[in-house]
């Protein structure tokens, strides 16, 4: 691939906004080996940067709410499946179960992110 700005000169890094290939004289970085040809793009890559970072932490947040919840509801039927002195106890010990795995994948997903 050669330079989008020199086509005598081979290419040493792509945009990462707007994938032109970029030489040596072009190539600009941000951090971690990011690179953009000009400060339009550096700032478009910065701003979706920045935009994914807090969706991820957005995704975490909402995890860790869904997995308290699941908390929650797993200790209710578990609790009314001991305190009820009927049949129910065989649809509530399973839900209350069921809660229980809820809970454990909902704050796996979190390492699982975190990776």
């Amino acid at each position: 691939m050669k330079c989008y700005y020199h086509n005598d000169k081979d290419a040493v890094g792509i945009c990462k906004n707007c994938n032109k290939g970029l030489c040596i004289e072009c190539v600009k970085e941000i951090e971690n080996g990011i690179v953009f040809c000009s400060d339009k793009c550096a700032n478009e890559v910065i701003s979706i940067s920045s935009k994914i970072l807090k969706t991820y932490n957005d995704t975490n947040k909402i995890h860790i709410k869904n997995g308290i919840l699941y908390l929650v509801f797993a200790i209710l039927f578990l609790l009314f499946g001991v305190l009820i002195k009927s049949n129910l106890k065989f649809i509530l010990y399973p839900l209350g179960a069921g809660f229980i795995i809820a809970t454990i994948l909902s704050l796996s997903n979190i390492r699982k992110l975190k990776e």
